[in-house]
């Protein structure tokens, strides 16, 4: 070896050039129990360049390999005689700083890093110092923040500093954990500790979002401490992410959180905003396609959906009429019905005459106000309801679709007696669970009696509104834009079929003649007729039935339980950029399912009567039948 490496190697230099000394004091200063190895002489023939890391904390500290702050700065410190010159140290957490230590050879030839297996004992060992000053360092940080939310004092720029290292060394120690107890090498036992100690629960709620809210309410003076700390959580929770996919679920509900909070603080930066909040809006999605059953996951999206009245309150009633319902959304919704309620001047100037009196009379609905004032406002929007559909064009493709869904939570969530009609629902779906072979068998059953007196004044104006959507909807036959509408109503009242005591009450407000009128009308050109009268329209094929947009708005409802066979999304993967996109093909589809549902319709018992219009629809393509005048009309409609 060259007499001058030697040197080198026994010597940490007194003349460290000046922007390397002062990198070196300022990673030295903000990381106290750092140590780093340089050199500083450079004989001619031996160039070297210097790289500062920060040690891993998974080097033994008393080590010969570990030097202390002082020995580095004064220059007293050795290298280790047992690693060669040009030896890279470099660790787990970057500090940001690029410095190599490079010798005169060739710098891609390193020795392949030794690796020792380690045993079940060290790893538990590890596991149990990691988790103890886990908790020494979470019980500080409860204590610290509970203080701070109780008094709200001001802080000073060294307390936000101190507070926001602490609270990082805290996420620090939740990411080794799982690295430590997740680990290939060990054990079930111990990889089943982040679940009994409930670690994921405790990073979020003591790591980051009672640090947030103290953060929060001292906002603006701890708005760049908040914004490094919204970054830091963003980056530890997409790391336990990858390492840690038995808790995917939550760590992606907890990204859409923290998202939002950097959301909800960008108040002069528009365009910043938009982009946090379509950020959010991407993970809450993920997360609802892991959970569809879930309702906080579509209240999380409704909030993100401000200031579009028709979304807000499809996310806000799907949060009420899913498998889970979110009941704390009974609150949050009235933060769509009270500025228009009250005519809020802002929000009046933001929103159409049309989406204001569809929001007023739900409202209205919701709070039990006066049903004169409902019938009003509901009569408003369906006399420009005619109009909007043509106007928006392609927009009620994806409109309509949110105005049926919150008009069917209002019809299920009115009560007739003791028990509403989603109660009623719920009670089927319970007595007979969706099967994989046929989700669709159970409406063939025999019709039961209906033992219902009739309806009740609220649940009557309601259903008519739904159903006079619902018919100036497939009045537009010119339309392919309502087509969506048609189908996820279709989909409602097959549900409701399902439960005859239930259909013998809202029966009379269907528009039959007009479905029957719209299906004969539209153009059905590459129908597959097979799959419109087979038992199952969805097969397991995944290249047989692709998911339109609307299945994912219907996913996870109550009411479209039935209709979905099992994992029919999971094998159908979509892009969450491409699901609202309207591909070829997907019209022939939609009127498929449209028809396979009317004559699912025509079949169930309770509704014998209308069971010879399907014979009708068969091969007839844009036009109407002259036998149409013979077809036995329902009952109902007499």
């Amino acid at each position: 070896m060259n007499p001058g490496h030697e040197a080198n190697r026994h010597a940490v230099g007194s003349g460290l050039a000046a922007d390397f000394q002062r990198n070196l004091e300022i990673l030295s200063a903000q990381y106290v129990p750092t140590s780093f190895l340089a050199s500083n002489k450079r004989p001619p023939d031996a160039p070297y360049m210097v790289e500062v890391l920060k040690m891993s904390r998974a080097y033994d500290p008393r080590a010969d390999l570990f030097r202390s702050k002082e020995q580095v700065l004064q220059g007293t410190a050795s290298w280790p005689p047992h690693l060669e010159f040009g030896t890279v140290i470099r660790s787990e957490i970057a500090t940001g700083l690029p410095y190599c230590i490079f010798s005169d050879l060739d710098p891609s030839l390193f020795r392949q890093p030794v690796t020792r297996p380690i045993s079940q004992e060290q790893l538990v060992n590890e596991v149990k110092g990691i988790y103890a000053g886990l908790v020494k360092l979470e019980k500080k940080c409860v204590e610290i923040d509970n203080r701070l939310t109780l008094s709200r004092e001001k802080l000073s720029h060294e307390h936000y500093k101190a507070l926001l290292t602490l609270h990082r060394t805290l996420l620090h120690e939740h990411n080794d954990f799982f690295l430590a107890s997740l680990h290939q090498s060990a054990s079930p036992a111990l990889k089943r500790l982040p679940e009994k100690l409930r670690m994921p629960a405790r990073i979020w709620r003591h790591g980051i979002h009672t640090y947030l809210e103290v953060m929060r309410h001292r906002l603006p003076n701890s708005l760049d401490h908040m914004v490094s700390f919204i970054h830091f959580a963003f980056e530890i929770l997409g790391t336990l992410k990858e390492s840690a996919p038995a808790f995917e679920d939550i760590w992606i509900e907890c990204l859409g959180d923290v998202a939002r909070y950097r959301m909800v603080i960008e108040d002069e930066d528009l365009k910043e905003r938009d982009i946090w909040s379509g950020i959010a809006h991407y993970w809450y999605s993920k997360a609802a396609d892991l959970s569809p059953n879930i309702g906080r996951l579509p209240h999380h999206l409704a909030v993100l959906a401000r200031p579009n009245p028709y979304r807000e309150l499809f996310y806000y009633t799907k949060a009420l009429d899913c498998v889970q319902p979110f009941l704390n959304t009974n609150e949050s919704i009235l933060t769509v019905f009270d500025p228009i309620l009250k005519n809020h001047g802002p929000v009046i100037r933001e929103c159409d005459c049309i989406e204001i009196a569809f929001v007023k009379a739900h409202g209205i609905l919701f709070q039990d106000g006066a049903l004169s004032d409902f019938c009003e406002q509901s009569h408003r929007f369906i006399s420009l309801l005619g109009h909007n559909t043509g106007r928006i064009s392609a927009k009620w493709q994806e409109q309509g679709v949110w105005i049926a869904s919150a008009n069917f939570y209002s019809v299920l969530r009115c009560r007739h007696r003791s028990e509403t009609l989603l109660d009623k629902v719920c009670n089927v779906l319970h007595n007979h669970p969706r099967g994989d072979a046929d989700a669709l068998g159970i409406w063939s059953r025999e019709s039961v009696e209906s033992t219902w007196e009739p309806l009740s004044v609220k649940l009557n104006y309601t259903v008519d509104l739904t159903f006079s959507t619902f018919s100036v909807a497939v009045r537009r036959i010119d339309h392919e834009n309502v087509l969506p509408h048609v189908h996820v109503s279709l989909v409602f009242l097959v549900c409701l079929a399902d439960v005859p005591e239930v259909m013998r009450c809202i029966e009379q407000f269907v528009p039959w003649s007009l479905i029957v009128f719209f299906l004969n009308t539209i153009d059905r050109r590459g129908v597959k007729y097979d799959c419109v009268e087979g038992n199952k329209l969805l097969p397991r094929n995944a290249e047989t039935v692709a998911c339109l947009p609307e299945d994912f708005a219907m996913r996870g409802q109550i009411w479209s339980q039935h209709y979905y066979p099992v994992n029919f999304f999971d094998e159908r993967p979509v892009d969450y950029e491409e699901r609202t996109l309207e591909r070829p093909g997907m019209i022939t589809m939609r009127v498929e399912r449209c028809l396979f549902l009317a004559r699912r319709l025509a079949s169930v018992s309770c509704l014998r009567c209308w069971g010879d219009i399907y014979t009708n629809l068969r091969g007839l393509p844009r036009r109407l039948v002259a036998g149409f005048n013979t077809i036995q009309t329902p009952s109902c409609l007499l």
